[in-house]
């Protein structure tokens, strides 16, 4: 088997951090999860780490300091980050959100759910996506992810 995927979450609310990574390791995925409560400490990390880069990244919206949206703007104007997948979990369900991440290059958009289960099925369903093609061809129709 060969070295875990790097998946990183930012998110400010601790108990969202914490049922995030429950539901990860409970799917039993060999994924090396990082985790951060907001979004100006990712933008300090992706400017000094040597760390490979991650696979993908889960980005929450409604951060104090640093709003997701700016967060994203950063990553896609990035060298190195850019091409990076990002999954937009928001609370949010509103289009206008919907669609500036769209625009900005976010990979796919779901609500939080309420239930952990549902929760965990979106995490393993955006984990198993082929993003290479997913990046390459990127739609309106496959972006939301529907729960």
């Amino acid at each position: 088997m060969g070295p875990k995927r790097i998946i990183i979450w930012v998110e400010d609310d601790e108990d969202d951090r914490i049922l995030f990574k429950e539901a990860v390791e409970d799917l039993k995925i060999p994924v090396q999860l990082k985790l951060f409560g907001l979004g100006k400490d990712l933008l300090a990390y992706i400017d000094t780490t040597e760390d490979p880069l991650p696979e993908l990244l889960f980005l929450d919206l409604n951060m104090p300091e640093i709003s997701g949206l700016e967060v994203l703007k950063k990553l896609k104007e990035h060298p190195k980050w850019s091409k990076i997948p990002v999954a937009i979990c928001s609370t949010s369900s509103r289009e206008s959100d919907m669609q500036k991440t769209f625009l900005m290059g976010a990979n796919i958009y779901f609500t939080k759910p309420n239930s952990f289960r549902v929760l965990q099925a979106a995490i393993k369903r955006i984990l198993v996506t082929n993003y290479q093609h997913h990046t390459s061809n990127l739609q309106w129709e496959n972006f939301i992810l529907n729960l």
